[in-house]
């Protein structure tokens, strides 16, 4: 059997619309000062505005795919480019969230190493800068796993020779 904390239905919905820094994760700071609640405020403070920016691009390139996706749907001819224009606008948002989540994480682990309340064992020397180089290189490869995909795929000459049937209409398929 495994065990598992659940989380609430608001957490996961916090979860949902951030990048890859939980905005419940933040909750944690709240909690880092022990008897001075002000320092994970403060810490709360200067990573907001970052974090809402990451968000506000997440739904932004969310909503365009969601538009070209319809548009495969109905085999509209312009659909791919915007697929491919997706896949180029989420490549530099992946770096930008795993940059932050990067930068969260070492403070987080920082934070824990020097607060003897949070009664963590400390990590030995390197492993901490192994686990955050690792989970930056591994946001990269996940984040960027579909926009790559996207832009091989739609390159490829079948689909491309596929897309350009779709401006034709029905009756004049035999002459395109």
């Amino acid at each position: 059997f495994f065990f598992f904390k659940q989380k609430t239905a608001y957490e996961i919905y916090q979860c949902d619309w951030s990048s890859d820094v939980c905005s419940s994760d933040l909750k944690w700071l709240l909690s880092v000062g022990g008897q001075n609640p002000q320092i994970g405020m403060a810490i709360y403070a200067k990573w907001e505005s970052w974090l809402v920016l990451s968000s506000v691009l997440a739904l932004a390139v969310a909503v365009y795919l969601l538009v070209a996706g319809a548009g495969l749907i109905k085999r509209s001819a312009s659909s791919p480019q915007r697929c491919r224009t997706w896949a180029i606008l989420k490549m530099p948002i992946v770096v930008y969230t795993a940059v932050i989540a990067y930068q969260f994480q070492t403070m987080q682990y920082s934070l824990m190493q020097q607060n003897p309340a949070m009664n963590s064992p400390a990590m030995p020397g390197g492993f901490t800068q192994i686990m955050v180089t690792a989970t930056f290189v591994f946001t990269l490869l996940w984040g960027w796993a579909f926009p790559v995909f996207i832009l091989i795929w739609f390159s490829r000459k079948k689909i491309k020779d596929e897309i350009a049937e779709w401006g034709c209409s029905q009756s004049s398929v035999i002459s395109c």
